[in-house]
């Protein structure tokens, strides 16, 4: 018996290594760094094996502030260089978007705790903090105040942000800040609509005419606590901060705001946003749950396609972070995350929701190419929140992701910095672009792809689109058949990441069960020493 295990031993290792040989690597790694929280909020690469990931931690330090992050990687998630940016007085939060100009990069937010201002440093490509301005508000009343996107051009920065006050009735201003590359300010402009709430969240130049197009959101939620109006907004401004022009998405629909765009070859721009549904919570207060969206604007501001991403449910969850133009002009990439409901009959309801990090592809002409979920399932009672924020192309086709994910184990931080490698389709596990993805139901068979095989620490198992039956659970068992540990499997069409790290070295058979015992599908896999 003992021979028969250790050739299926060999063999799988053989067979399995061959086959990784010919793949990308890929990896999900958590980080975190003995802090009381991570997460990593921007990712931009520093050269072909080197990235810089930024991020907000809560530090260690009494009176535990949030602080600024900024950890340079190489291409296998190895730290290389660290460094905090900390006040001892309030919290320095580096939340919103970043942009690499030559060799720096700048990065936004807000401050917090001994009076409110917005945040911007400048960091060298090494991570090391250059300078940094915590901008205090323009207002006495000042209520809120926050930067979101910034550019460099003609040798000046060029901040959007919006900030809140009370000035007998609340204002809510959309701002445009104009500073040089040592951080000086310049000018600020502010625009709004009166009566409105108005937010900015992206910044970018169309060359073509000049213009900086500001991307955002207005909204009556100042006015009301239902039938919400929220709508897309973008001021379009010159350099000199004067508004040319503004539009707005048709009412009668729900726009959550342009978190995020990029500008496209025919000057138009694809956008990333949540399409939302108002549900009632109390006979008079609603609550909007969304649907998380894309869709292409031509220059003259018309729709001309959209695509709704997978999701289980609309969920104050969904959301679209970020979308990037791919450098092979294959088209777009979206990241973000989606809520995972469970069904009422699931033996794990206690644990209602997960929420899982999402990726999707869209051609240049509006075609929803796939989309990928990646889970790490939680324990009952307990709710995963997986966050794709960032996310940048790598050398050998594939992406790198940062995020941050939040876990129902026993450790430092529950809440880590998420830093996710998948190839030129999504994939975790390589090879689940080939799977069949039409949906058979009931289903014959589920395909279950397992990587890495063999496997150290972190096993993930890619299981195909199928009908699956509420309930079930993968188990992973020894050669004797005791079982050693089991998960939820709540979804076809999404990679699981299972923690091995306890099992020894040695064989292991990993099933997938319905919910009445029924073996639905069965892979084996090596734990390495």
């Amino acid at each position: 018996m003992q021979a028969s295990t250790t050739s299926i031993l060999i063999a799988l290792l053989l067979c399995s290594l061959s086959v990784q040989l010919t793949a990308q690597a890929t990896y999900s790694k958590r980080y975190h760094f003995n802090l009381n929280s991570v997460f990593f909020t921007s990712i931009e690469p520093v050269s072909d094996s080197t990235y810089l990931v930024l991020g907000v931690v809560t530090d260690t330090i009494p009176p535990f502030w949030g602080a600024t992050l900024s950890t340079l990687f190489d291409e296998q998630g190895n730290v290389l260089e660290q460094h905090i940016v900390r006040d001892p007085q309030r919290n320095v939060e580096a939340w919103t978007k970043d942009h690499r100009a030559d060799d720096r990069i700048y990065k936004t937010g807000y401050v917090h705790g001994n009076g409110i201002g917005a945040l911007l440093i400048a960091f060298d490509l090494d991570g090391e903090p250059l300078w940094e301005v915590q901008q205090e508000g323009y207002q006495d009343t000042m209520v809120f105040f926050r930067y979101d996107d910034m550019l460099v051009l003609n040798n000046k920065l060029y901040v959007a942000g919006y900030h809140t006050y009370d000035e007998g009735e609340w204002k809510y201003e959309v701002l445009l800040n104009e500073y040089d590359l040592a951080g000086n300010l310049l000018t600020f402009h502010s625009y709004s609509v009166p009566n409105w709430r108005n937010g900015a969240f992206t910044l970018k130049y169309r060359e073509e005419d000049g213009l900086l197009l500001i991307g955002g959101v207005i909204d009556n939620k100042n006015r009301t606590d239902n039938n919400f109006e929220k709508y897309n907004k973008l001021w379009a401004v010159d350099t000199l901060g004067q508004l040319q022009w503004t539009w707005q998405s048709a009412p009668g629909e729900v726009q959550f705001g342009i978190w995020d765009m990029v500008l496209t070859p025919d000057n138009g721009l694809v956008i990333a946003t949540r399409i939302g549904t108002e549900f009632y919570v109390h006979p008079t207060a609603g609550e909007l749950r969304y649907q998380p969206c894309v869709y292409k604007l031509n220059a003259d501001m018309e729709e001309e396609w959209r695509v709704y991403f997978r999701y289980w449910e609309p969920s104050t969850a969904n959301a679209l972070e970020r979308v990037i133009s791919l450098s092979d002009n294959s088209g777009y990439l979206a990241i973000g995350r989606v809520l995972e409901g469970f069904p009422e009959n699931d033996p794990d309801t206690e644990n209602v929701s997960d929420v899982g990090g999402l990726i999707g592809k869209i051609s240049p002409a509006g075609d929803s190419l796939w989309s990928r979920l990646i889970i790490h399932p939680g324990l009952p009672g307990f709710r995963e929140d997986n966050h794709a924020y960032d996310i940048t192309e790598t050398p050998d086709g594939g992406f790198l992701l940062a995020g941050k994910s939040s876990f129902s184990v026993d450790s430092v931080a529950s809440q880590q910095g998420w830093l996710l490698k998948i190839d030129e389709w999504g994939c975790l596990v390589p090879g689940c672009h080939l799977v069949n993805t039409v949906e058979t139901t009931p289903p014959t068979a589920l395909n279950l792809l397992l990587y890495p095989n063999p496997v150290q620490d972190h096993l993930y198992a890619y299981l195909g689109p199928g009908h699956l039956p509420a309930g079930s659970k993968f188990s992973v068992y020894d050669t004797n058949g005791q079982l050693l540990r089991q998960q939820a499997a709540r979804f076809s069409d999404a990679t699981y990441t299972m923690e091995l790290n306890a099992l020894p070295a040695g064989l292991y058979v990993l099933q997938l069960q319905a919910a009445n015992g029924q073996t639905l599908a069965t892979k084996q896999f090596v734990k390495g020493l």
